[in-house]
C-alpha cells in the first residue's frame, strides 16, 4: 500500500461536478482567506510553504474515519459526500496495512518460528486482514518469511479483503520515514508520505515531488484540504508554524514536547478495551501500569513507548479509580 496505491487513488475516483468544484473553490478561497487562486486542484497553490512544498502535518488525520466530520468538510466546502468516498476509503487499507507491517515489525528480532495459521491470527487477525489459505497452513516459518508469503501468495494474487470492517487502533501506529526510516508520526499534508522532518522531506521533494502531485491533481485534493482544514482547528499555533516550514523550523519533533503531546492527546480515543496494548492494540495484553493499574501493555518496549502520552493521563486515571472504590 505505498506509492503504488496512493498514485491509483486518483485513477478510481469519481470527479465531482463543475457546480460542484466552484462551490468548492469559493469555500476554500475563504478558508485560505485570500489564498490567490480559484482553483483548488492547483498542486503549486496547495504548495504555498515558505520553501514550496507541501505542509508537513505532525500527525494523520482523523476525519476519514469520522462520518460526522467529514460530512461538516464537505458541506464547508460545499461537495457532494460522494465526492469524499475515494480518498476515506484508500485511507482505511493505508493505515490497515501499516498496522499489519507494525506488527510483523515487533516479532522481527525474535526470528521465532510459528505455523503460518499462528502468524495469521497474531499478525492478521488485529489488522483485520483476509489471510485466505495461509489462515489454515500448519507450515513453520518466520514473521518476516510469512510477510513474505503473503505478499506474494495473498496480496499480489488475491488483493487487499478485510475478514470484518477494519477498527482503529486506539493508540496511533508508529510509522517510518520513508527517507531516513526514523520512527515518525508525521505525513505530507498532499498524498500522506511518511518523513521525519521536512529536512527529509526536501531531501526527497525531486523524487516525491511528481507522485505527490499526481495524488493531489486526481481528486487527491480533497483529502489534501480536509485535512488542512482538521490541522487549523486541532493544532496549536505554533505546530501549524512548525508544519510549515516557518522560522526556519527544520524538525516537526523540534516543536516543545508539551505541545508535541497535547496534539496527539486530541488525536487519541481513550481506550475502553483493557485487554487490548494500548500501544500496539494488539490483544491479550497482560502487563499493567503500575501507576494507574488500568492501562494494559505487551511488553516493557511498548510501555515506554507510549508513556509521553500516557503519563498526562495516568494520574486522572489513578484519582478516578479511587474515587470508584470509595464509591463502592
Amino acid at each position: 500500500m505505498g506509492k503504488k496505491s496512493r498514485r491509483n487513488r486518483g485513477e478510481k475516483a469519481g470527479r465531482c461536478t463543475a457546480s460542484s468544484n466552484n462551490g468548492a473553490a469559493a469555500s476554500f478561497e475563504a478558508l485560505m482567506k485570500g489564498g490567490g487562486t480559484d482553483d483548488i486542484t492547483d498542486f503549486r497553490a496547495f504548495c504555498s510553504c515558505v520553501d514550496g512544498m507541501p505542509p508537513l502535518w505532525p500527525r494523520p488525520p482523523s476525519w476519514p474515519f469520522d462520518p460526522k466530520l467529514t460530512k461538516k468538510f464537505a458541506d464547508k466546502m460545499k461537495l457532494p459526500i460522494f465526492c469524499v468516498n475515494p480518498p476515506e476509503q484508500q485511507r482505511i487499507p493505508d493505515m490497515a496495512h501499516r498496522h499489519f507491517k507494525y506488527l510483523i515489525k515487533q516479532h522481527e528480532k525474535d526470528a521465532d518460528v510459528r505455523p503460518a495459521s499462528e502468524w495469521a491470527a497474531v499478525v492478521c487477525g488485529p489488522s483485520c486482514w483476509n489471510p485466505f489459505h495461509l489462515g489454515s497452513d500448519p507450515t513453520p516459518c518466520t514473521s518476516t518469511e510469512f510477510e513474505s508469503r503473503m505478499n506474494k501468495e495473498v496480496f499480489g494474487e488475491i488483493g487487499f479483503r478485510f475478514t470484518r470492517p477494519y477498527e482503529i487502533p486506539k493508540r496511533p501506529i508508529p510509522t517510518f520515514c520513508d527517507k531516513c526510516s526514523k520512527e515518525c508520526t508525521s505525513e505530507c499534508g498532499c498524498c500522506g508520505e511518511k518523513y521525519c522532518s521536512r529536512k527529509c522531506m526536501n531531501k526527497d521533494w525531486s523524487k516525491h515531488r511528481r507522485t505527490c502531485e499526481l495524488v493531489y491533481e486526481q481528486e487527491g485534493y480533497i483529502d489534501a484540504l480536509f485535512t488542512q482544514m482538521e490541522m487549523k482547528e486541532t493544532l496549536t499555533e505554533e505546530e501549524l508554524k512548525l508544519a510549515q516550514g516557518v522560522n526556519d523550523a527544520s524538525k516537526v519533533e523540534e516543536m516543545k514536547p508539551e505541545a508535541k503531546v497535547e496534539s496527539a492527546v486530541k488525536a487519541i480515543v481513550q481506550c475502553e478495551s483493557w485487554g487490548n496494548c494500548y500501544t500496539c492494540n494488539m490483544p491479550g495484553a497482560m502487563k499493567d501500569c503500575e501507576g494507574c493499574g488500568v492501562a494494559t501493555y505487551c511488553n516493557e518496549a511498548c510501555q515506554r513507548h507510549q508513556w509521553p502520552v500516557h503519563k498526562l493521563k495516568c494520574k486522572e486515571m489513578r484519582r478516578k479509580e479511587k474515587k470508584k472504590g470509595r464509591g463502592k
